[in-house]
């Protein structure tokens, strides 16, 4: 198996050039955090601990993680920096909250394994717009994760929206944590001239 960013050639690819530093748009600004490496048949899903798992081990993580934005920018090199601004970037994408289909998809997926009382026709369209409402600042991944983790937890009931929340709140907290330094790195970064 090759390392991420390789080419045919083995050499690392060149990492991409965030928007702020090229006057580029950037597509990491418009999506999730790249897929995991070739040859990996499922991504990891995110911990308290690493609540990104497609960054880990990241140099631009580290550089992030490392200083304040305001020491960042006049110490790196512009390397380091474009591959600091890259994953500042990736991390604000990783915030973007789950779509409609995907929180119902959730919701449907997660019914399937407990016990459904008989509800009336509109009852469960009123629970899924609950979901909505209770969890609109939920990206898709993390909802993923905290229905597989009320799943695998031993519970016979079907969780409430402040169940699911509270197995993936550090996670979210942290990820915040994290786009925060990402806007205040990203906030001191030239802007292209249009």
């Amino acid at each position: 198996m090759s390392p991420p960013n390789t080419e045919t050639t083995g050499a690392p690819a060149p990492t991409p050039t965030p928007a702020r530093l090229t006057g580029t748009p950037s597509s990491a600004t418009a999506s999730a955090p790249s897929p995991e490496p070739e040859g990996r048949a499922v991504a990891l899903p995110p911990t308290q601990a690493e609540p990104i798992p497609a960054l880990v081990g990241t140099r631009g993580l580290a550089l992030l993680r490392s200083a304040v934005a305001k020491s960042l920018v006049t110490s790196l090199k512009t390397d380091d920096l474009v591959e600091a601004a890259h994953v500042a970037e990736l991390i604000l994408a990783s915030l973007i909250v789950a779509k409609v289909a995907e929180v119902s998809d959730a919701y449907e997926g997660l019914a399937l394994h407990f016990p459904h009382r008989k509800r009336k026709p509109n009852e469960d369209d009123m629970v899924i717009a609950n979901w909505l409402t209770d969890l609109a600042d939920m990206p898709a991944d993390l909802l993923t994760e905290a229905c597989r983790l009320y799943r695998i937890g031993g519970s016979d009931r079907f969780p409430t929206c402040g169940q699911l929340r509270a197995t993936v709140q550090p996670m979210l907290t942290h990820r915040q944590v994290l786009a925060k330094r990402a806007r205040a790195l990203l906030d001191l970064l030239p802007r292209p001239s249009a």
